[in-house]
């Protein structure tokens, strides 16, 4: 990156950090030219930042309305993520080895900081988890769970990580939940929902140890429960994950 694209970018921190536009109100920021004029950058850089920060979601242009600064659209960044590992190749044992960095974080500090809310709304996925096989969008209170702890970690960063890779983690859980219903592999899948079951169960009681234990067992499960099942993957899967 170069240097005027770096300083377009500290400009743009600068006018959240003052206050001076809200990403959370879907605010009006400066166009190309007010930019380049008035803090005296490269038009052509500053086309250049907006343009990045349009991919990535955190900038829109309304045509004849302006460009309009809003919080990042996590499922494009996690599009973008996605398309970043399979460049780089990346196995399903390096973005689990990920996965177990932030989230043993994320069980630790959920045990100190979890609320009433907070056990509600995850013992309200387990609720609907402990249903399957019956219950069809299994997948999706899984993905929703994982990030409620994270939320409940108090960690702004922490839980922005989450959901940035929080698509990601859907596609995996998506296929993986796929696969146990189809292949009937009962004794599996009530396994990993029982897993949830103790984390969530561990994070109410503020055992973070245990929390942290349930956890890595359950990651480590899921790799081997992927690799088991690894020749009905979807071809994206094998190839994205590594298998």
């Amino acid at each position: 990156m170069t240097l005027e694209c770096t300083q377009v970018i500290e400009k743009l921190v600068d006018l959240v950090l003052t206050e001076t536009v809200d990403p959370y109100s879907n605010e009006k920021i400066y166009s190309e030219n007010r930019m380049a004029r008035v803090f005296g950058l490269p038009r052509a850089q500053v086309r250049e930042v907006y343009s990045a920060l349009q991919a990535l979601g955190i900038l829109h242009g309304k045509q004849g309305k302006g460009t309009y600064l809003k919080a990042m659209d996590f499922e494009q960044g996690g599009n973008l993520l996605y398309l970043m590992m399979v460049m780089e190749k990346a196995s399903f044992e390096d973005i689990v080895a990920v996965r177990k960095i932030l989230e043993t974080s994320s069980v630790e500090l959920a045990a100190k900081h979890r609320t009433k809310k907070d056990l509600a709304a995850m013992r309200s996925c387990i609720e609907k988890m402990e249903r399957w096989p019956e219950f069809s969008n299994i997948a999706k209170e899984d993905v929703n769970l994982h990030l409620h702890i994270a939320a409940t970690s108090g960690n702004p960063l922490l839980r922005y990580l989450m959901q940035i890779i929080g698509g990601y983690i859907s596609r995996i859980a998506t296929d993986h939940w796929t696969l146990l219903s189809t292949e009937e592999d009962l004794v599996t899948g009530k396994n990993i929902v029982a897993q949830h079951r103790q984390m969530v169960e561990a994070i109410a009681d503020g055992q973070s140890d245990e929390a942290r234990d349930v956890l890595s067992a359950h990651l480590d499960g899921l790799i081997a429960s992927m690799k088991k099942h690894q020749n009905n993957l979807p071809s994206w899967n094998r190839r994205g994950i590594g298998l």
